[in-house]
């Protein structure tokens, strides 16, 4: 019977006695249990290997999980504490978590743990980087170990402050190799931010001699902080002068670079220029400026990335597959200046170098998302027309509305005119044109269906540009895409081939036994993006890294053998 509140007291002696005797009696069982426990359970011997492994390959997403995760058991911790760049890592995840103020208590500890390891330091303010601590006096957390920072990201809303910290810390930061900051608000509860760049303190090319990497504000891209290891720069915000932006370039390059306007090589350093707040401007820094400074040879490669959001597009510029420039703007928005359209914003980029493009269309059919092709067609299909020695199209991501067969008609068309008017070693060189082609439309009616329907309309196309006296395409590469991997590879700092898509292996085998003698009637060659097996004289279905290693038969070989073709798959079914 449970005793009433007003009867029951503390300092009875009975039961006292009757709780030691109860603790007493059941001590001895739960010590044996946890004995047995901790001698018998799995994870207290499992090999240190796999232990680090669990711990640095995914096992945690934010620094208070890893720190439970070092508590599962004594074997663990020790394991645990060895490890610095485990606790580099969650050094990393306490700067950038959104928590109080008790994560930077953390810090010190975790900090402390990581050795010697390089420092990722991710920040939401310059708060961050001076804040101090009660149980430090008055250190700061990271202002002792700035020597380990090779990454710094802060998010500040006086940019200036921001860049003049990392200057007049130049020296401790000498390992720093890349530095971001990222967009930042022009105003600020109603009040302009003025970003004054002129009184930054000059960064000397000493300073940073391994900072390859710079994400900033096009405002404050002087020559204040142009040094020359400079690989990679991202530029947001409204663009600078030309004359400022190439005089800040200029300061970028490498020694051997210094004499670019009579030189023959491009620019080492990776341009991206995002013009999210003041579309438009970017045709004060046209790309043919940014390439050699007036001097050949201009970009090789573009990449036309339509993305999913509405009326934003950008255009990747390449020099020997290498990325050099990324223009990002929004000149398809209906609020786009009326003094520049989206065909000049193509038309910038129209150089008589180019020999590949790409188009990777991310938006779906939606009819909000439509609007951003529709109505440009013409100036897409004028864009091709003005790239005269283009010899390579690849067509990626979705097909919205029949835009991608719109595309490669233009494409086609290019090659006959050509051929028209030209000499007659001119029309060999059109045949030797490729056509990249990714089935990235997928309806409501299944995966297969919509391949089909979509192959079948570029197999019409075929047909009719040989109808009217079209050069006969010299290949033809098919990638039926992987829809449960990510398809768009425009991320990547190289051009984006067909071939680098994740394909499906299943169904680039049946596409070939469907569609390899149909295209093959149509075009010199055919390549299916896939697994390597031979299905038969002259055909082949490809992995990604071997599409380049082909077989090429002529027409007439294959004609000869399509009989033989058909009664080998026959038997092999």
């Amino acid at each position: 019977m449970v005793p009433s509140s007003s009867s029951f007291t503390f300092t009875a002696k009975v039961e006292q006695v009757c709780a030691a005797a109860t603790t007493e009696h059941l001590e001895e069982p739960i010590v044996m249990l946890r004995t047995v426990f901790n001698a018998a359970a799995p994870a207290n011997h499992l090999p240190t290997e796999l232990v680090i492994k669990i711990l640095t390959s995914g096992a945690w997403n934010n620094w208070r999980e890893l720190v439970a995760l070092t508590h599962i058991c004594q074997h663990w911790r020790n394991i645990a504490l060895g490890v610095p760049q485990l606790w580099a890592d969650a050094a990393q995840s306490a700067f950038k978590s959104d928590g109080p103020r008790w994560n930077y208590q953390c810090l010190p500890t975790f900090i402390a743990r990581s050795g010697s390891c390089p420092l990722n330091v991710d920040l939401d303010s310059l708060a961050g980087l001076t804040i101090d601590i009660e149980d430090m006096g008055d250190c700061a957390v990271l202002e002792p170990h700035l020597q380990r920072v090779i990454h710094l990201s802060a998010l500040c809303l006086n940019i200036t402050e921001l860049v003049e910290f990392v200057g007049d810390h130049a020296l401790d930061m000498c390992n720093l190799q890349g530095l971001h900051f990222p967009y930042i608000k022009r105003t600020f509860l109603g009040i302009p931010l003025v970003i004054d760049a002129n009184k930054l303190r000059f960064w000397r090319d000493m300073d940073f001699p391994r900072l390859h990497t710079l994400t900033i504000s096009a405002y404050c891209f002087k020559k204040h902080i142009a040094v020359r290891s400079l690989k990679d720069l991202v530029l947001h915000d409204e663009p600078l002068t030309y004359d400022e932006f190439l005089a800040a370039l200029e300061r970028s390059q490498r020694p051997s670079l210094s004499s670019s306007h009579r030189s023959r090589s491009p620019h080492d350093v990776s341009i991206h220029l995002d013009w999210k707040c003041n579309p438009g401007n970017a045709h004060h820094l046209l790309p043919k400026h940014l390439a050699g400074l007036h001097a050949p040879p201009f970009f090789d490669s573009l990449c036309l990335h339509l993305y999913a959001a509405p009326f934003t597009t950008s255009m990747h510029c390449y020099v020997g597959d290498a990325q050099r420039l990324c223009v990002r703007e929004r000149p398809l928005h209906p609020r786009f200046p009326k003094s520049r359209s989206f065909g000049d914003f193509l038309d910038e980029h129209q150089h008589p170098s180019i020999t590949q493009l790409a188009i990777d269309i991310e938006m779906d059919a939606d009819s909000r998302k439509e609007r951003t092709l529709s109505g440009h067609r013409e100036a897409f299909r004028e864009f091709i027309r003005g790239l005269p020695n283009l010899r390579r199209l690849d067509l990626l991501g979705n097909s919205v509305r029949g835009a991608k067969l719109d595309f490669a008609k233009a494409f086609l068309g290019l090659s006959k005119s050509v051929a028209d008017g030209c000499s007659p070693t001119q029309p060999a060189s059109a045949a030797a044109k490729t056509l990249g082609y990714v089935c990235g439309e997928y309806g409501d009616d299944g995966l297969r269906v919509s391949i089909d329907s979509e192959l079948a309309r570029l197999e019409r196309l075929l047909k009719n540009h040989l109808a009217t006296a079209g050069v006969p395409l010299g290949r033809l590469e098919i990638c039926a895409a992987d829809p449960l991997r990510e398809t768009h590879v425009t991320s990547l700092p190289v051009y984006p081939y067909v071939r680098d898509v994740p394909p499906s292996t299943d169904m680039a085998a049946s596409l070939w036994l469907k569609y390899a003698l149909r295209f093959t009637m149509l075009v010199d060659e055919v390549v299916f993006v896939g697994h390597v097996e031979k299905r038969g004289p002259g055909y082949r279905v490809l992995p990604r890294a071997a599409v380049a290693e082909h077989s090429t038969l002529s027409r007439g070989e294959k004609v000869r053998g399509a009989k033989a073709h058909r009664k080998s798959t026959r038997k092999g079914r």
